[in-house]
């Protein structure tokens, strides 16, 4: 009988000493898991600020904008040194209203040449600035693209307006000496 408890006994210490190692492995499992985690959002987070200081501190104006209604989704802070608008006044807005009614055929082409998929999308646009209504000459590049399940517009404008005005200068003066 003593050999009975005694196999019981060595028997259950086996069996809770195979189960704390289980647990153990568990455990470490879950945690090399959880570490694994933390250093795929933090790699992300440092993806994500990267992306963000370069969106934000390049000179050209960057765009995204939803494609049927053409509501400005996201702008980087070149808006307010081109067009005196600050991000926030242009977040949510549609183009449409942006760029005025003159400009209304315009925007309804465009938005229907990117929704129909015609790649890649560049031009010259007048865009009035705030305040002062002064016109100012963007050569934009937009392009459709996938973002999460949506598809939108994001693009590149840069600002051509001392370029066009010394090219027109140019021919003028020049026009003028072969005259």
């Amino acid at each position: 009988m003593l050999n009975f408890w005694w196999i019981l006994s060595v028997g259950t210490m086996v069996l809770l000493l195979f189960a704390a190692g289980y647990l153990a492995v568990l455990f470490a499992y879950r945690r090399e898991s959880l570490r694994l985690w933390e250093e795929k959002l933090a790699l992300a987070e440092k993806e994500e600020k990267r992306y963000s200081d370069l969106f934000n501190t390049v000179s050209d104006l960057v765009y995204v904008h939803s494609l049927g209604d053409g509501i400005v989704l996201q702008v980087n802070s070149a808006v307010t040194q081109i067009l005196g608008y600050e991000s926030p006044e242009i977040i949510g807005r549609p183009l449409r209203e942006l760029l005025g009614a003159r400009r209304y055929a315009a925007v309804e082409e465009y938005l229907r040449r990117l929704d129909n998929g015609q790649g890649e999308i560049s031009a010259i646009l007048p865009i009035p600035k705030k305040g002062s209504g002064e016109l100012v000459l963007l050569e934009y590049r937009s392009t459709v693209v996938r973002e999460n399940d949506d598809r939108v517009a994001r693009g590149v404008a840069r600002d051509v307006t001392a370029q066009k005005r010394s090219e027109y200068a140019l021919r003028k003066e020049i026009g003028r000496a072969h005259v």
